[in-house]
Order: C-alpha cells, then sequence, then structure tokens
C-alpha cells in the first residue's frame, strides 16, 4: 500500500462543502473508479474522512487546501467541482453558475488542460458590468453544466 506524503491538509469537499481534515500520512486509495470532480484528468486517490468521499487527487486537493488560495480561485474550483464544468468538453468553453441572491459566476477556460478564470456577478448590478462581461465571455462557447 503506498502512502501519499501530505502535510496536514485543511480541505472543503468540493461535493458537499463538508470540512475535512486530511492526516499527514495517507494511504492513497486503490479501486475507486472515479476521476477528479475538478480536473477530470486523474483519478481520486484521496479519502476526505469527515464526509467519506472519494472525490480529489492529491494535485486538485493540494490547490482546494483552504488559505492558500484567493476567494475567487476557491469559489471557481468549487463551482467546478459541482458542476462537472470540466466534463469531456474542449476548445474555449464557459458555463454560467448562479450562487445565489441574484449573483452569478461566469468561469471559462481556453483548454481542457487550462486553468480557470472566474467573473462574478452581484444581483444588484447587472447593468454595470456591460462590455468588461462581454470582452470575458466573447470567443468562447457557452456549455450547459453537467
Amino acid at each position: 500500500m503506498q502512502d501519499i506524503d501530505v502535510h496536514r491538509m485543511v480541505i472543503e469537499c468540493p461535493l458537499c462543502r463538508t470540512i475535512n481534515t486530511i492526516p499527514e500520512q495517507q494511504h492513497k486509495v486503490y479501486g475507486v473508479d472515479n476521476e477528479c470532480v475538478v480536473c477530470r484528468d486523474k483519478m481520486s486517490e484521496l479519502f476526505l474522512p469527515n464526509c467519506g468521499h472519494v472525490c480529489l487527487c492529491y494535485d486538485c486537493a493540494s490547490l482546494l487546501e483552504r488559505d492558500e488560495m484567493s476567494d475567487d480561485e476557491q469559489n471557481a474550483l468549487n463551482i467546478m467541482g459541482s458542476t462537472g464544468f470540466m466534463g469531456t468538453q474542449t476548445g474555449r468553453i464557459y458555463t454560467i453558475v448562479p450562487s445565489g441572491m441574484g449573483c452569478t459566476y461566469y468561469v471559462r477556460r481556453n483548454s481542457r488542460n487550462a486553468s480557470f478564470e472566474s467573473f462574478f456577478i452581484r444581483g444588484d448590478d447587472w447593468e454595470q458590468y456591460g462590455d468588461e462581461l462581454s470582452d470575458f465571455i466573447s470567443g468562447y462557447t457557452q456549455v450547459a453544466p453537467i
């Protein structure tokens, strides 16, 4: 059995939002046939002990570790994980994700392996974004969350 050499991590599960503490030495999970819900490129390999999910590869878990990312980056990754944004779609794509109280995230990527970018719109300020939002999605194809 192979250990994953990680320092103690605190991660919010992208599926259920439960806060999980991953111990310093954790065995890699074998026999799970599901891909990472964030990158969709690697197999899930970390057990999240507080919620019981096995839904992340080590690289994405490292990105999701609390206090290492800006709030916008964290929100974009949470949106991707919860909507299956990557899916099998290729090319320059974006999706629209409601975030409550009339607010919306536009999340895009340039290619399957590219990082994600997000654009947040407050529910009471739609008119103020005009050209900025148009420029953000120009040249991208809208896809529905999976």
